[in-house]
């Protein structure tokens, strides 16, 4: 079984945990070690020393993410609060600057899926060319998660009025109807979406470009691997990571993509009467626990990702 292993800083190793903890089919402490996490693919063991090991078939996407960013001050980015570096796109880096001033262009990425309540959504864009390009980098667009709730709120209405766009909203009770942990896991939902993103834009009447870029999250051979029962796959993707902060058709389809997230949020909010929290964490749980108090375990699924751990940690009747 292929493994390797990354030196990382404690906020790192913290930032790598809260972003694989959504996805644990087991997690554990052996000694030694901060801890150790199994997903349907992986397995991720980060030692005191600030050494993680990686080990399982389909390694390679996580390994070159995690090695790109080691020599970075940080793994990933605040989800809150933006700093004055992110409110540009930073796609003029040279090492990615041919690809990302190539036009016309077309970017799709995904948010929700490390939210353990809430639906899974996924946009997809299409900048024409490069005076769209600066006009939207003037409208200070750029990786969602680098953006205020509000600020999104204000932007993506603008956006789509701008340019072409496609959105797919996977609900918490279709989200649960498809997953099934050893054929359509995460990482198949994501892929049928962002396939189904870009025919979505071809259904509209778009001419999709050559250059259509996806948020590496697996390999490419494993994305088109998971597409094995999709009649129509889109071809060719670009894969890269890091791809919101790189590509401006990336970042509007994030923010894109995280407004019809908060725009379903409220309207869950809404309908059950309850305050939720987003994210994988305790307070997630702890709302889930709540809206299973008052109308039971049996209806969870309106709501919540049901593989995630979280639900494991529930009080509940299971005769109810």
């Amino acid at each position: 079984m292929p493994t390797k292993s990354v030196k990382l800083s404690a906020n790192q190793i913290e930032a790598l945990y809260k972003r694989l903890q959504p996805h644990a089919k087991k997690e554990s402490q052996p000694q030694y070690t901060l801890w150790q996490i199994r997903t349907d693919s992986i397995n991720v063991c980060a030692y005191q020393s600030g050494k993680v090991v990686i080990s399982g078939q389909d390694i390679d996407w996580l390994v070159e993410d995690l090695e790109a960013l080691a020599t970075q001050s940080a793994l990933f980015q605040p989800t809150k609060q933006p700093t004055k570096k992110m409110t540009s796109i930073s796609f003029q880096d040279n090492q990615v600057a041919s690809l990302a001033h190539t036009f016309p262009q077309a970017g799709s990425d995904e948010v929700g899926n490390g939210d353990y309540l809430g639906p899974f959504v996924v946009a997809s864009v299409i900048i024409e060319n490069e005076e769209m390009a600066k006009k939207l980098i003037e409208m200070k667009v750029t990786d969602s998660k680098a953006m205020t709730d509000k600020m999104i709120l204000k932007v993506a209405p603008e956006l789509m009025d701008l340019i072409p766009y496609s959105v797919q909203v996977l609900t918490p009770i279709h989200y649960n109807k498809i997953y099934d942990p050893k054929y359509h896991h995460l990482n198949y939902i994501k892929a049928m979406m962002h396939n189904q993103a870009y025919l979505n834009l071809e259904q509209k009447g778009y001419a999709l470009p050559q250059l259509k870029i996806v948020d590496q999250f697996c390999s490419p051979k494993r994305y088109f691997e998971l597409l094995y029962d999709i009649s129509q796959i889109v071809r060719p993707i670009h894969f890269e990571t890091k791809a919101e902060s790189k590509y401006i058709s990336v970042a509007c389809a994030s923010v894109i993509a995280r407004y019809h997230f908060l725009q379903y949020w409220d309207k869950m909010e809404e309908k059950y009467e309850i305050k939720f929290s987003k994210g994988g964490g305790a307070q997630a749980t702890k709302c889930a626990q709540e809206f299973v108090d008052h109308y039971g375990y049996n209806r969870l699924y309106e709501i919540a990702k049901l593989h995630f751990v979280n639900t494991q940690r529930l009080k509940h009747d299971q005769d109810e």
